[in-house]
């Protein structure tokens, strides 16, 4: 594969400024020169796809000398890239696919309906970005502590008795092991996610991790945030002719319902039901220290809708607004189906719908009187 001096070179054009885009494409290459990773290797494959389509698609049939002359050399990096992932054993094909329909909707803009991680669940965000300014490798993971977790121990704290004379009959102090955890679930007593400091969101963390707290938690304690790089290769879905599909090529059928979320761009991005992934690893299993949320199918960005959804043969079998995370009301995910149906011209005659409305849980047999529903 061509060195990172050979692309700067060969792209190089006196009083033609590179641009962020090339330059991306530039840190990318001398970091996968240093460590020729998949997470690296797509890294740069992504960027340099990007880079080809959007500038192709803004010059048109009126090309300019130099931007024939970079295209050139890029489009020769894309054919090298392949060759080494090819090599690694990926299905470049369907690579080449999804990574072309993820910065094809990015092109695109931005679409209404964005809900935001929330107050609270937005610590996970923030620790993700600190990290990822750490400079961590494309292909690492990044593991918050987990809102989940979090979360549960609130419930049970607020489901507690404050105080009472006599030991082990269901109060705050029966939770912690320590005379500190007691004070700090007293603090937070009948306290919601969104009400607590980031101090309190720590300090809970650190009480679940040591073992001090004494009421049941199923969570784990870290969730990952998947990186761009694992988001397009291995848990988009894309659209074609009215079918879905993942990585493998084929049109996409799950093994019961799957989390998605879909971003500010469309996209859908989904997993199957725990999957955890392993930070000594970095794969994805039944075993791994970090479990999945919604918030981590985006990194805690926000998204159009959230929830659980299910494929059968390429085509959307149901879908909902299931996601304690995002807490996506009905006019998101009219918007996320509405999206599907018109921008990505899918094929829902078999999508039924379950949408949470605050209250309860209608469900709609059809996506045409569900899109017709006033909320």
């Amino acid at each position: 594969m061509m060195t990172s001096k050979d692309f700067y070179d060969g792209t190089e054009i006196k009083w033609c400024g590179r641009g962020a885009d090339l330059k991306a494409i530039d840190a990318r290459l001398r970091a996968a020169e240093l460590d020729a990773t998949v997470g690296n290797l797509i890294a740069v494959y992504t960027a340099a796809c990007a880079w080809g389509w959007k500038k192709a698609k803004k010059h048109g049939d009126k090309r300019t000398e130099n931007f024939s002359l970079r295209l050139q050399k890029v489009q020769v990096l894309v054919q090298e890239v392949e060759q080494e992932l090819s090599l690694l054993g990926l299905d470049v094909p369907s690579l080449r696919k999804a990574v072309l329909s993820y910065e094809k909707k990015k092109v695109s803009g931005k679409k209404s309906g964005l809900r935001s991680l929330g107050k609270g669940y937005s610590h996970e965000r923030k620790e993700f970005l600190a990290t990822k300014r750490g400079r961590v490798t494309k292909d690492q993971g990044i593991t918050p502590k987990a809102g989940s977790a979090v979360g549960e121990v609130l419930k049970s704290t607020g489901a507690a008795k404050l105080r009472s004379n006599n030991p082990s009959d269901g109060t705050v102090r029966d939770l912690a092991s320590k005379p500190g955890g007691a004070q700090l679930l007293t603090r937070v007593h009948g306290k919601e996610m969104k009400q607590i400091s980031s101090s309190e969101y720590e300090e809970i963390i650190a009480m679940v991790e040591a073992g001090e707290y004494m009421g049941p938690v199923s969570q784990k304690s870290e969730v990952n945030f998947v990186r761009k790089t694992d988001r397009v290769s291995k848990f988009l879905v894309w659209c074609e002719r009215g079918l879905f599909y993942k990585q493998d090529g084929n049109p996409h059928t799950s093994s019961g319902h799957e989390l998605y979320a879909m971003d500010k761009y469309g996209s859908l991005i989904t997993m199957p039901v725990g999957l955890f992934y392993s930070k000594t690893t970095r794969v994805y299993d039944g075993t791994g220290d970090a479990q999945h949320n919604h918030s981590s199918l985006n990194a805690g960005a926000d998204v159009i809708s959230a929830g659980e959804i299910e494929f059968l043969n390429g085509k959307i079998t149901y879908i909902s607004n299931e996601s304690g995370h995002y807490r996506p009301k009905p006019r998101q995910l009219q918007n996320c189906v509405n999206s599907l149906n018109v921008a990505d011209e899918a094929d829902l005659s078999l999508c039924k719908v379950n949408c949470w409305n605050g209250k309860d849980m209608v469900k709609f047999n059809d996506v045409a009187t569900f899109l017709a529903a006033r909320f």
